[in-house]
């Protein structure tokens, strides 16, 4: 799924963990600078599969001289947003503090490829709501009634923006705890 309006690109890869780690270490390889998260979905929640895939990615990214950086279950529950105020440097200021350590690889971001943050979680679900209006004040009202942080549902994270492709405004929404806040009920 390539997104112009949120400035990503996410591909989904199922496939034996083996596999999945040999193909992953060197597509990153191929594209360092390009990667910033690699999430592994954890469907049962005793599997112990998915974990130590991404111990095993985190080594093999590591050794191209590139921190991997754990998050979700592989860094006490912080989500990708944590490590990303202040932009590089503000994650390197919080490696230099001693508040963020790379699961493996140097203590200082990589020139050209930074960092790839790596997580295990279960499974969320992203649920965006174009508005039938450009008013990112209104998107951001919503958001902020409906985002945990905020007062709102246990288990949802929202914020308000802009598409410039539409020119509309944009609810967009992660329920991390599909189970807490149901689709309907959000």
């Amino acid at each position: 799924h390539a997104d112009a309006d949120h400035n990503r690109c996410v591909l989904t890869c199922v496939g034996d963990p083996g596999a999945l780690v040999e193909g992953l270490a060197a597509g990153i390889a191929a594209v360092a600078g390009e990667v910033d998260v690699v999430l592994f979905v954890r469907f049962r929640p005793d599997d112990p599969e998915p974990e130590r895939a991404a111990r095993a990615l985190a080594g093999r990214i590591g050794a191209l001289g590139v921190p991997a950086i754990g998050y979700g279950e592989l860094g006490g529950g912080l989500r990708p947003a944590a490590f990303r105020g202040g932009g590089p440097e503000g994650l390197q200021a919080l490696i230099d503090a001693g508040s963020v350590a790379p699961l493996s690889g140097p203590a200082t971001l990589h020139p050209t490829a930074g960092a790839v943050l790596l997580g295990v979680r279960l499974p969320l679900i992203a649920f965006n709501v174009e508005l039938r209006t450009g008013d990112v004040a209104v998107a951001r009202a919503i958001a902020a009634a409906l985002r945990e942080r905020d007062g709102g549902q246990r288990g949802v994270q929202a914020l308000g923006l802009l598409l410039a492709g539409s020119g509309r405004a944009q609810v967009s929404m992660n329920l991390i705890d599909p189970a807490g806040a149901p689709l309907h009920v959000v």
